[in-house]
């Protein structure tokens, strides 16, 4: 099973409204991920045609918000978000990831906004095992002016030689914001533990964060019927062998 991989990304900025990562040509069938922060008074992101929300934070200066469109038509794509409130400055990404196929979906998100020092980790609240082969998303923002030191956790919660991979059109300093997002995948494994992250903003910063976690092709691996007999009965102390064939 070949491990997800990221295609291409690009990124964007600017002052005015819409946001837009800049146009990509996507293959058919793959994921996109678009991922845009604002800063502002009052800024709200609005979800692009034809797109589905992840998750977003939208607070009084700054807000954070990811997007998603599986199993893309193919073609030049440009998702365009309408921003509300006073808008000072946006930076936009966009990513795509082959290996996530027809049946790629949304397994699950969380976002935090915060001034914790450290910042809490937002996979830390999943209480179950991963399912094998997932592709994971974590994404930080916050002023530019603020010291953000963020340490993934390499294999610990992964399978073992998966690593998170180095920020995507990292920005420190874009129309006042900074940016930083990674992805791991967890190839074609049993199930693991979750991922986690440590990270550290300077006193009176705030962070925005996402984190994401979609299955791809490989994900929840088809487990065949029986081919026939009865199953194992209970007995006391033990369990009675199947019977049958």
């Amino acid at each position: 099973m070949t491990d997800v991989t990221l295609a291409q990304s690009g990124s964007n900025n600017g002052t005015t409204s819409p946001a837009t990562p800049g146009s990509l040509t996507l293959t058919a069938g793959n994921l996109a991920v678009f991922i845009v922060i604002v800063a502002g008074t009052s800024p709200t992101i609005a979800t692009p045609a034809s797109w589905t929300l992840v998750r977003k934070t939208e607070q009084a200066s700054r807000s954070l918000g990811m997007f998603m469109l599986a199993n893309n038509a193919g073609g030049a794509t440009n998702p365009s978000s309408t921003l509300g409130g006073t808008v000072t400055g946006w930076y936009a990404i966009m990513l795509e990831f082959p290996q996530t196929g027809a049946n790629c979906g949304l397994q699950g998100s969380a976002v935090a906004f915060a001034t914790d020092n450290p910042i809490s980790n937002i996979f830390g609240n999943q209480k179950v095992q991963t399912i094998p082969n997932l592709l994971f998303i974590y994404t930080i923002g916050a002023q530019n002016t603020n010291t953000i030191s963020t340490v993934l956790s390499g294999t610990a919660g992964l399978n073992s030689g998966e690593t998170w991979s180095s920020s995507v059109q990292d920005t420190s300093n874009s129309q006042g914001n900074q940016l930083h997002t990674y992805w791991a995948s967890n190839l074609a494994k049993g199930p693991g533990s979750w991922p986690t992250n440590t990270t550290t903003i300077d006193a009176g910063g705030f962070s925005y964060e996402i984190g994401a976690w979609f299955n791809t092709t490989a994900s929840q691996p088809s487990i065949g019927a029986p081919t026939g007999g009865k199953s194992g009965l209970y007995v006391p102390n033990q369990y009675q062998g199947m019977t049958g064939g």
